[in-house]
């Protein structure tokens, strides 16, 4: 979970992720896959939302996320979910991003 703030800083809670495990299609084609894995994410994701209060985090981690919320700026507007997924080769790309 990132914070990209306006005037270019990006403050990353790295303790808040999501890992689908093996939560993988048995026999699926790899778009099946990309799909399943998506939809585990997402679903994760939004249970995290009840675990971690995420304007808290950056609020309570970072200094340029407190002086960017004195200037005024949207923290909601500011934070980023990114995942990340290997791609058939097992290579990392980036998968989505949810703001």
């Amino acid at each position: 979970m990132q914070f990209r703030l306006s005037n270019g800083d990006t403050c990353e809670c790295y303790w808040v992720d999501v890992d689908i495990g093996t939560s993988e299609l048995g026999g699926a084609n790899w778009a099946e896959k990309v799909r399943h894995a998506g939809e585990i994410a997402r679903e994760r994701f939004l249970k995290l939302r009840k675990r971690y209060d995420f304007l808290h985090e950056g609020r309570a981690n970072f200094q340029p996320v407190r002086e960017a919320e004195a200037k005024g700026e949207d923290l909601s507007a500011a934070m980023y979910f990114v995942w990340y997924v290997a791609d058939e080769s097992g290579q990392w790309q980036k998968g989505f991003e949810l703001n």
